[in-house]
């Protein structure tokens, strides 16, 4: 039995191509970053158990894949300059940002016309941080952490149709701050929470001749039910007005490709 591995470090500024994407992170591999969508179609490695399970019926069914990553993000400083309600001088600049992110996919041998895929993924997150006064007042702290486990499963029906499907777990930690004065009174929040939520994605590749490949896949919106707690101060610097839980929606956009 034949087994591939591929293990791959990255370094580098990806800071246009984020502030783009908001919190999403569509790039999860390799190859996707080199073909972007064309890759759903012909997906080869073992990151086809992410893109289109569909396609890991038409690998070497002999053989396992395994691929591994790791992408170190790096965010510039951000500086801005202006003035708060037209008069009082608002410039600031946000804290440096570097965050590893990592990947790993798997394809199994194939068990008749079924076989199985294992991806594990950073679908979103980031931090994005601000020291200056007129800043942390509104927005000190974000950050999101977003990691998928993605079982997926296909099935080849002939030489030119296979079908696949898998299951999304989402697990997701995030952390939101300000931290400030109005009128002399302090103004602050701090809250944090995290939630595992579900959802799944499907796919079917045809290839009517070894030289073309006709793919579509779609993995599903998932609501990022963050529950924790929440801490808000107003007026004084040390008692909180409110203290206990707090939970709040982020959505995970659906996808087609």
């Amino acid at each position: 039995m034949k087994r591939y591995l591929k293990g791959t470090l990255l370094l580098g500024a990806a800071a246009a191509s984020l502030n783009a994407a908001g919190y999403k992170l569509p790039e999860q591999s390799i190859s996707s970053m080199a073909l972007g969508a064309a890759y759903v179609a012909h997906t080869t490695g073992a990151d086809t158990a992410y893109y289109n399970p569909a396609n890991m019926a038409f690998m070497d069914p002999k053989s396992q894949f395994v691929e591994g990553a790791l992408t170190l993000v790096h965010l510039p400083s951000i500086d801005f300059e202006g003035k708060q309600y037209g008069l009082l001088p608002a410039n600031g600049g946000t804290k440096v940002e570097n965050i590893p992110v990592g990947h790993l996919f798997y394809v199994s041998p194939a068990f008749g016309n079924w076989r199985f895929g294992m991806s594990v993924s950073a679908p979103g997150g980031l931090s994005k941080r601000w020291d200056d006064p007129v800043q942390k007042l509104y927005a000190e702290e974000f950050t999101l952490k977003i990691i998928e486990a993605n079982p997926s499963v296909s099935y080849r029906i002939n030489d030119q149709w296979s079908i696949g499907a898998g299951l999304r777990m989402v697990y997701t930690d995030g952390t939101v701050k300000s931290d400030g004065t109005v009128g002399g009174a302090r103004v602050a929040r701090d809250m944090t929470g995290d939630s595992i939520d579900w959802g799944y994605n499907l796919a079917l590749s045809f290839r009517p001749t070894k030289d073309w490949n006709f793919a579509v896949t779609y993995r599903s919106n998932v609501n990022l039910t963050v529950d924790g707690s929440a801490t808000l101060f107003y007026g004084s610097p040390v008692a909180p007005v409110y203290k206990g839980n707090a939970s709040v929606k982020v959505p995970l956009p659906a996808t087609l490709a």
